[in-house]
């Protein structure tokens, strides 16, 4: 994975989005996250230096072995009657992978304060995480492993690529052949599921405003015409296909963009509805990050509404946020 230079300017646009107060210990965890519980650095090797100075520039612990099943599963308040997550050390050949990914796909985009802001304080690099359903008395050694090759790996049973709801940290887990095949498309999937999760949260929280004249001009109540030639039809409308907030990481077939006809009753209109929603605004950031400026023209320059509003976001994003998304997808 090379880094696109022209990212490196974004670190600087972000300065202004929020900060955090830092201790005057760079290895001291503060705010409201729980203290680290394995020691840190956790090696002498290169990428152990790396990670080091990630937490001394960002303030995230990048954890790659000695986590838990009670690391995984703790919650604010019991472990719960859901899934149970397990995952296992990273063998060394592939701790760099990861090292480089968060490097080069992620923190560039963001300056420090804003990671601190958004980041939890531990990200776990997992080799096959997993979600397993509880059985108490079983074992938590999961089903299946890794071979070290990209054709005979087997996955286990409930592999998940990310975990954004933990308790102070995220989780991430890459397959082999995403490791050793150098996928382009499954790094931007991954890039685009961790920078739109910290985009969302921002949003969310109001640290992100939703540009004041982003719905002119769009009825998002009339419904919907699944013809064409309607001026009904959700693209005349001002409405691109919806792009799954996991980029297609995760599913069955891998794509990210829901095409359907949305017929029925009208549930892309439900979806935009409420007076604090905010998909209309976050599926247009999701385009955006997506589809290149060229891909998108390809699928929607038929459609003025849409066209400007594409503009309009990736404009204001880039201008008041400090955040270049056609970047992001790889412009």
């Amino acid at each position: 994975m090379k880094l696109n230079k022209t990212l490196v300017a974004l670190t600087i646009g972000l300065l202004g989005l929020t900060s955090c107060d830092k201790t005057d210990d760079p290895l001291e965890p503060s705010g409201n996250y729980s203290p680290l519980r394995v020691d840190f650095p956790q090696g002498t090797n290169e990428w152990d230096s790396r990670i080091e100075q990630i937490y001394k520039t960002y303030g995230v612990y990048l954890i790659y072995k000695d986590v838990t099943p009670e690391d995984l599963n703790k919650t604010w308040v019991s472990v719960g009657t859901g899934d149970l997550y397990y995952g296992d050390d990273l063998p060394d050949e592939e701790v760099s992978f990861y090292v480089d990914f968060f490097e080069q796909q992620i923190f560039p985009y963001f300056s420090p304060e804003v990671v601190q802001k958004a980041f939890p304080i531990k990200i776990y690099m997992l080799k096959h995480l997993r979600a397993e359903a509880q059985d108490f008395g079983g074992d938590d050694t999961g089903t299946g492993t890794g071979t070290g090759t990209i054709i005979t790996e087997v996955l286990p049973s409930g592999f998940k690529a990310m975990k954004w709801d933990g308790f102070d940290y995220w989780a991430i887990s890459f397959t082999e052949s995403e490791i050793y095949a150098s996928d382009d498309q499954s790094m931007k999937q991954k890039r685009c599921g961790i920078i739109y999760q910290i985009i969302a949260n921002m949003v969310e929280d109001g640290t992100i405003v939703e540009p004041a004249d982003l719905r002119d001009g769009v009825d998002l109540e009339t419904a919907l015409s699944v013809r064409k030639s309607d001026q009904n039809y959700r693209f005349n409308r001002g409405i691109p296909n919806s792009i799954l907030t996991s980029f297609g990481v995760g599913t069955r077939t891998g794509a990210a963009e829901l095409t359907g006809d949305y017929s029925g009753a009208n549930s892309m209109i439900s979806t935009y509805s409420g007076e604090n929603n905010h998909e209309y605004f976050l599926n247009y950031i999701r385009n955006i990050m997506w589809f290149t400026a060229t891909e998108f023209e390809e699928k929607y320059s038929a459609y003025p509404l849409i066209v400007e509003k594409y503009n309009l976001v990736a404009n204001y994003m880039l201008v008041n946020c400090g955040l270049d998304l056609k970047a992001i997808a790889g412009e």
